[in-house]
């Protein structure tokens, strides 16, 4: 069945890749009338760290931070089109 198949795939990606949770259940779920599958996935994280776990840093700007460096590249930008055209 396609739905056993998919709850399978995705307990095993969870497995092999989250390290930080203990999978509980995942369910599948068809909803045919919107033409998808909702998965259902209950899971509890672990109690100690692994040594396979992925840490990205995310690093938060404020509003005024994003406004600046764009309107840096904004002046970068047309500094480098000026130059184009004076070589052209």
């Amino acid at each position: 069945d396609t739905l056993v198949l998919l709850c399978v795939a995705v307990e095993d990606a969870l497995t092999l890749w989250e390290p930080r949770i203990e999978l509980d259940d995942v369910q599948a779920d068809p909803d045919p009338n919107r033409g998808r599958v909702n998965l259902i996935i209950d899971y509890h994280l672990t109690d100690s760290h692994q040594p396979r776990s992925l840490v990205y840093p995310f690093y938060l700007q404020s509003e005024e931070e994003v406004e600046i460096e764009a309107e840096a590249d904004r002046v970068v930008r047309g500094a480098r089109a000026e130059k184009t055209l004076e070589n052209w």
